[in-house]
């Protein structure tokens, strides 16, 4: 229970007296409480006042910035704007792109298989290059060894060739008999190449020779025989009388009844080219100093080799003795008829374009060797 401090009367929980001095004591308390509230609310008002003063001229600055940005703003407005109507233009491009992409993407998916079928293939085909390469290094290896074999073949061909012509220089008759009746025909036809040889090189020297005759005289250097096709007429033609002399004497002994065949005639053709290739290279070297007595030299080579050519029938060829004359008689009448086919073929060939079109012949020029 409460009671009034003034009247003693007995008040409720919360309950203010009525009596004249309790009503002024709660004025007064009223007023002062008031005024306390007026001063705490002066105090706030003075304690905000300095920071407002503050911050007065931080705002006085900030104005000029604020005008200067609004400009600025102002001008980056029309390029949103350009921005905003680019992505507009882009945005049906994209939607078109977007249908292209997945088709790609599709395409790529589709493409997938065959790039694992692809690289599956590759796989399989692997040991096929392989075996290739297995293959291509065993050929190449079959190569070298072929090269090798040809080139020891080579050297034994050319060691033979030479054997056998010196041999035959040495023992004519003897050796020569010896050498047909072996019937070593790539010895023989080794001997009929270097007779060809030696021949094309004897009618290089008489081009030559026939060269400085033609600046001499009156031609121009235009007009020149081309030595290196004189050469190879000169060697085919030595080629050509060598298979003709093989192929008639092989055709004797047959009529004859001989026991030799094309094997053993041309190892006599072989034979007798030593002897003859012996005498063109005495005339070569007469050639250089007198080519007259040169060419009569190279003429007497064939003379000596159909002397030569005659007991070599008689002992190889098993033909008949009575008959190996007329054999010879036969063989050399034919043969100089082929040489002569040879010769009005071949010689026109020796001239150069302008003296063929010119109409000369070397038969003007033939007495220039008997000087």
């Amino acid at each position: 229970m409460a009671f009034c401090m003034y009247c003693g009367k007995q008040l409720k929980e919360g309950e203010n007296c009525t009596c004249p001095e309790s009503m002024a004591e709660g004025t007064k308390t009223s007023a002062l409480h008031t005024q306390a509230e007026e001063k705490q609310e002066q105090a706030n008002i003075n304690l905000k006042k300095p920071i407002l003063s503050k911050e007065e001229p931080v705002m006085e600055q900030e104005q000029p910035v604020m005008e200067q940005v609004q400009p600025m703003m102002q001008q980056e407005q029309p390029v949103m704007e350009q921005v905003q109507s680019l992505m507009q233009q882009v945005q049906p491009v994209m939607e078109q792109v977007q249908p292209m992409m997945q088709q790609g993407q599709a395409m790529m998916n589709q493409s997938q298989p065959m790039m694992q079928q692809g690289q599956a293939m590759m796989n399989q085909s692997q040991p096929m290059m392989q075996q290739g390469q297995a293959m291509n290094n065993q050929m190449q290896g079959q190569s070298n060894m072929q090269f090798e074999q040809m080139k020891q073949k080579s050297g034994v061909f050319l060691s033979d060739t030479l054997k056998a012509f010196f041999a035959i220089l040495k023992s004519p008759v003897t050796a020569g008999t010896t050498f047909v009746k072996e019937g070593n025909y790539i010895t023989g036809i080794g001997l009929v190449v270097l007779q060809a040889l030696f021949t094309a090189f004897y009618g290089c020297i008489v081009c030559s020779y026939v060269n400085k005759i033609f600046r001499i005289g009156y031609f121009s250097d235009a007009a020149s025989i081309h030595l290196f096709l004189a050469f190879l007429l000169t060697f085919i033609g030595s080629c050509i009388m060598s298979a003709a002399r093989t192929g008639l004497l092989t055709l004797g002994t047959m009529i004859c009844k001989g026991n030799a065949d094309w094997k053993k005639n041309l190892c006599l053709c072989g034979a007798r080219a030593t002897i003859v290739s012996a005498f063109i290279v005495i005339s070569m070297i007469i050639t250089i100093l007198n080519p007259g007595y040169g060419f009569l030299v190279f003429l007497i080579s064939s003379i000596a080799g159909m002397a030569f050519a005659l007991p070599l029938v008689t002992e190889s060829l098993g033909v008949d003795k009575d008959k190996t004359v007329y054999l010879n008689i036969a063989v050399i009448c034919i043969l100089l008829l082929v040489m002569y086919l040879v010769l009005k073929v071949g010689l026109p060939l020796y001239l150069p374009k302008k003296l063929r079109e010119d109409g000369y012949s070397l038969r003007a020029f033939s007495n220039l060797f008997m000087q």
